[in-house]
């Protein structure tokens, strides 16, 4: 706000003068399936210039686009001043038994991604199967990193 006031006794002048300004939005996003990943990702880039941002990811995601899903929010905390990501409501679903699995290179890593698999498949409590999850997630890409 800038006064003046030019001489003694006179009003003063008062004019707002803007200094900053910050932009926050707070959002809901249901993810279904892997073709979400395309929607949050089209999402995101709309809202690109908001400085602030509170997101709740809700729904299902297969365990293979885990990584990517990481990978997109883990780029928005460098876009955005503040950029905050609810995923409590989000379940990880493991892939079924008939699906193919994925050869890490090595006969202990697939051991290890095929009883995580089995532990992800078996757990209901929620808590426990996020870190099941990340451990899927971090051995997947620890196997991707070993094929390089």
């Amino acid at each position: 706000m800038l006064v003046q006031i030019d001489g003694k006794g006179d009003v003063p002048r008062i004019e707002p003068v803007k200094t900053g300004q910050l932009t926050w939005v707070s959002h809901e996003f249901e993810m279904r399936d892997a073709s979400s990943l395309v929607e949050l990702k089209d999402y995101l880039e709309s809202i690109k210039e908001i400085d602030m941002v509170r997101l709740a990811l809700l729904g299902e995601l297969p365990l293979e686009s885990k990584e990517e899903l990481d990978n997109v929010l883990e780029f928005q905390t460098t876009i955005h001043k503040n950029f905050r990501v609810r995923l409590g409501s989000l379940d990880i679903i493991a892939p079924t038994q008939l699906e193919e699995r994925i050869d890490l290179g090595d006969p202990t890593l697939n051991q290890t991604e095929k009883e995580l698999n089995q532990l992800l498949a078996d757990e209901t409590d929620p808590r426990k199967r996020r870190i099941v999850v990340e451990a899927l997630t971090h051995l997947r890409r620890f196997g991707k990193d070993a094929e390089e």
